[in-house]
């Protein structure tokens, strides 16, 4: 709260999806996201001097998406990402995490930006594998293959996790994950 203009304390999570991206898919896989980590979907106040967080279990999660044509890979998806993930998040606003999806010509950017009061780079490896598993399995709901069996899922986890664990999270850490066309 002592910088409420900054993007200082933000903790952001890039993924990159190649091919179309099931944008209800992954608007399902961050409602679920809320409801699996509450401290996602609260707020923070102050009560007599002192930070006290409310959760908000019905605070919706807002997913903007953003067409732009070229390369998700290109420098300038990347710069907009950059500049996405350094916006500032408003800690008396549920919920604690903002979605944006740059989509382009041959795939998206999804941009994941949470608060360091709620998060820190450990937490990337959970959210990633946590969303990335959910928007397969609503993806191949949507796509009529049914849900992905519990052992692709924690197939999915992992790849994602070790993934995330091998580009770093002191930065915008990417997993590659190929959307379902």
């Amino acid at each position: 709260r002592s910088e409420p203009e900054s993007g200082r304390y933000n903790v952001p999570l890039a993924l990159e999806f190649l091919g179309d991206l099931d944008v209800p898919a992954l608007r399902a896989a961050l409602a679920g996201l809320l409801v699996r980590r509450p401290a996602l979907a609260g707020r923070f106040d102050t009560d007599d001097g002192e930070l006290r967080f409310r959760p908000e279990p019905a605070a919706p999660l807002p997913l903007s998406v953003v067409r732009r044509s070229g390369s998700c890979r290109s420098e300038a998806a990347r710069e907009e990402a950059v500049r996405a993930a350094q916006r500032p998040l408003d800690l008396s606003g549920a919920p604690l995490l903002r979605a944006e999806a740059l989509l382009h010509d041959d795939g998206a950017l999804v941009v994941l930006t949470v608060h360091h009061i709620v998060a820190d780079g450990r937490t990337l490896d959970v959210l990633a594998a946590d969303v990335l598993a959910a928007y397969r399995t609503r993806a191949a709901t949507a796509a009529g293959s049914g849900a992905a069996t519990a052992a692709t899922e924690a197939t999915e986890a992992t790849e994602a996790v070790e993934a995330v664990e091998a580009t770093g999270a002191a930065a915008a850490v990417e997993a590659v994950a190929a959307a379902e066309a």
